[in-house]
């Protein structure tokens, strides 16, 4: 898979689109419209969440197929809890002196039979109190709930990123179902922007506390 990048020329002011691998760490370009070769090495906050979030982005405004954006951003959302998971679970094994393998952190992931079950479970490997009770008490995120998203309820958060967004996702891939508008993508792309901030604020949690 690939994810879509804007890439400005500090030396003429050129900015065009490139595509880059999804694991790709960094990169070099030539401008084409000056020749200037254009380095770019990622932070380490440019996750693989944010990066197919990028997509999503491309396949509404680029391309306007809404169905294949709301998937992408199912899919940020997705990713991003799974490589935490797989973060967190590395390293309290590795506290414990143990080792755990990608094979066993899978198995544990297809236990959690549905997608607020993961959310909740996964969240709790970065705090105990889970991702909807975490949110609750920050008084900035549940702000941004609250006032920003009208269809999400804050006491049924995972619930409702369930039925709004994978609920969506699983129609355009099981259902073959491609009547889903602009907005309906938008909104998508903006919830799966908001679990990635709520995550964000999680890990950060999580490496302040240990």
């Amino acid at each position: 898979m690939k994810f879509p990048l804007r890439v400005r020329c500090d030396q003429c002011g050129n900015e065009e689109s490139i595509f880059l691998e999804l694991n790709e760490t960094s990169f070099e370009t030539k401008c084409k419209k000056c020749g200037e070769v254009v380095p770019h090495v990622f932070g380490s906050n440019v996750t693989v969440g944010y990066r197919i979030l990028e997509r999503s982005y491309y396949e509404r405004a680029e391309r306007t197929d809404y169905p294949l954006s709301i998937v992408f951003s199912a899919t940020a959302f997705e990713c991003e809890l799974t490589r935490l998971h797989f973060k967190w679970s590395e390293i309290d094994a590795a506290i414990k002196g143990t080792e755990v393998s990608d094979e066993q952190l899978e198995e544990l992931l297809r236990k959690h039979r549905t997608i607020d079950v993961k959310i909740e479970e996964v969240s709790k490997l970065m705090d105990p109190r889970g991702f909807k009770q975490f949110a609750i008490d920050s008084l900035e995120l549940s702000d941004i709930v609250k006032y920003g998203f009208p269809s999400l309820r804050l006491d049924h958060l995972t619930k409702d990123f369930q039925k709004k967004l994978f609920w969506p996702r699983n129609r355009v891939l099981h259902l073959a179902d491609t009547s889903f508008s602009k907005d309906d993508a938008i909104r998508c792309y903006n919830i799966a922007t908001l679990g990635l901030m709520i995550l964000d604020e999680m890990d950060e949690h999580r490496r302040r506390v240990y």
